[in-house]
């Protein structure tokens, strides 16, 4: 395999810390496919870094990403490439125009995207929506547009809100250096989407929208306040279906 050829190569960039691995792990032995599988296998996670993966060969029932990983079509690309982001590819690897059903999963994808969530705010042929990081109040979607580039997505920078942008690049410390994923960092914990707007707990108000309602309408963890009339909607965070005006109820739900 080339991706072992150049992991292992003295001209490699990642050659020490392949090394080091190697010297560390000996007495661990890694499934084949665990390389380039979009998961971290490995403590230093040598086993998903790009440089080395662009050079892996995927099965042929799996999509081959922009960084090289391979995924089933239920999995993410860091990058995004297997669905916001596919639409800057130009031309499709011969690996991936190969792949059954690609076109059909694409189109599925394009619908998808265009109900998404801020999808009537930005254009989502070349921007993601999401809360926008590094703002005094990123509920304020009139002052701070919640948009970023497609291309910011897995780039290693924090454009939106805790990191929803690089939910599969960035590690939690706090959850043992796994990948950061669907969390929320809430002072000095770390919790799951589920769990950050229970009652009394409501670390985070940009998740926590029913935080910011005074007489408490909105108690349930399913219930929303849409900004752009501050009423509350009672059973319908996550539940699938947009029922906000620009989707914000859908918003950071991994299922959606």
């Amino acid at each position: 395999m080339e991706y072992i050829h150049q992991s292992s190569s003295k001209n490699s960039s990642n050659s020490s810390l392949f090394i080091d691995h190697q010297q560390q792990e000996s007495t661990y032995r890694m499934p084949f496919r665990y390389y380039c599988n979009t998961f971290w296998d490995s403590d230093q996670y040598i086993d998903e870094i790009p440089s080395l993966c662009t050079y892996w060969i995927c099965q042929h029932s799996q999509y081959q990403c922009r960084t090289g990983q391979c995924i089933p079509v239920e999995w993410d690309c860091s990058d995004a490439s297997d669905e916001e982001a596919f639409v800057l590819i130009e031309n499709s690897s011969f690996h991936n125009r190969n792949l059954k059903d690609l076109s059909l999963q694409l189109e599925k994808c394009r619908k998808r995207y265009s109900t998404a969530t801020f999808s009537k705010i930005c254009n989502m042929s070349l921007e993601f929506g999401c809360y926008l990081s590094g703002v005094s109040n990123p509920l304020d979607i009139q002052l701070n547009r919640p948009c970023i580039n497609l291309t910011q997505i897995g780039d290693g920078v924090e454009n939106c809100y805790n990191a929803y942008d690089e939910k599969n690049t960035f590690i939690s410390n706090l959850r043992g250096g796994r990948m950061w994923g669907f969390h929320f960092r809430c002072n000095n914990q770390d919790m799951t989407y589920q769990d950050v707007c229970i009652q009394g707990r409501n670390c985070n108000q940009i998740h926590c929208l029913n935080d910011q309602n005074n007489n408490r309408s909105c108690s349930s963890k399913e219930d929303f306040l849409c900004l752009h009339d501050n009423r509350c909607r009672k059973n319908v965070r996550c539940n699938g279906s947009p029922d906000c005006l620009n989707g914000e109820d859908e918003y950071w739900c991994p299922s959606g």
